[in-house]
C-alpha cells in the first residue's frame, strides 16, 4: 500500500474505493518523512554525543599522561633540595665497650638487644653532634639517664645518653661536630661512657654502618 501511495500509481484519477485514502495518504507520507527525519536527527545526535564524550575523555587523559613525568620531576627536585647528611664521630676519645646487637646487659645481667654502641671514656669528655640536626629532647629519661635526641633529614634520629652534662636545649639547631654534652654515668650505667644510637624511621640501625668506629677498638684510647 505504501508503494502505491509513494509511486502515485493512480495518477490523477482516484478510484472510488481509494478515495477515502486521500487524507490517509498525506498522513502516511508525513509519517514516513517524520520517521526518516527522526532517524537522521537521532544519528546526528548520537554522533554529537559520541564526539563530545571523546573530546572530554581526551581533555581528561592528556593532562594525566603529562602528570607522571611532572611528578617525577618534582620528586627529583625535592630529593635534590634535601642536603646530604655528613656523619662525624660523636666522641673523640675512648674505646668500644659494647657493640650493636645482642649482649648480656651489664646491670640487669639479662640477654637483650643493644640498640647502639657504648664508648667508654673518662667523665667530662666532650660529646658532639654526629650530624646537622635539631634538638628534640634534652633532659633526663628513665634508663637512658641524661639524654639528647637530634632529628636529622631523611628520617634519621640520633641519641646520646648516660651523659653527665647537657649543653643544648629543645628546639636548638646544631651542626655536625658541635659539642652537645659531656660523658657521664647516668641511667643504667656501671661506668662513664657514651651510649650512642642511630634510628631511621624509628628503626635502630648499626651506627658503624654510617660512621667509622674502627679506631675505637677495645683498649685503644685518645683517638683524635
Amino acid at each position: 500500500m505504501l508503494q502505491i501511495l509513494q509511486l502515485n500509481l493512480f495518477g490523477g484519477v482516484t478510484p472510488e474505493w481509494a478515495a477515502g485514502f486521500g487524507k490517509q495518504q498525506k498522513q502516511l507520507f508525513q509519517r514516513i518523512n517524520d520517521i526518516k527525519r527522526g532517524k537522521t536527527m537521532h544519528t546526528r545526535k548520537s554522533v554529537f554525543v559520541t564526539t563530545f564524550l571523546l573530546v572530554m575523555l581526551g581533555c581528561f587523559l592528556l593532562p594525566m599522561a603529562n602528570l607522571s613525568p611532572t611528578l617525577n620531576k618534582l620528586h627529583a627536585a625535592e630529593a635534590a633540595d634535601e642536603p646530604e647528611i655528613k656523619w662525624v664521630l660523636p666522641i673523640h676519645q675512648g674505646y668500644i665497650s659494647s657493640d650493636f646487637g645482642d649482649r648480656i646487659h651489664p646491670v640487669t645481667k639479662k640477654k637483650q638487644f643493644h640498640r647502639g654502641v657504648d664508648v667508654a671514656a673518662p667523665k667530662g669528655i666532650a660529646v658532639f653532634a654526629a650530624a646537622d640536626g635539631k634538638v628534640i629532647f634534652s633532659d633526663r629519661k628513665e634508663k637512658y639517664g641524661l639524654l639528647v635526641e637530634l632529628m636529622h633529614p631523611d628520617g634519621y634520629l640520633t641519641r646520646y645518653s648516660a651523659m653527665d652534662t647537657l649543653l643544648v636545649q629543645n628546639g636548638q639547631i646544631v651542626k655536625a661536630g658541635e659539642m652537645i654534652g659531656k660523658v657521664g654515668s647516668t641511667g643504667l650505667s656501671t661506668a662513664p661512657h657514651l651510649h650512642f644510637e642511630v634510628l631511621n624511621n624509628d628503626k635502630a640501625i648499626n651506627p658503624a654502618s654510617l660512621i667509622d668506629f674502627s679506631a675505637f677498638k677495645k683498649d685503644r684510647v685518645n683517638h683524635q
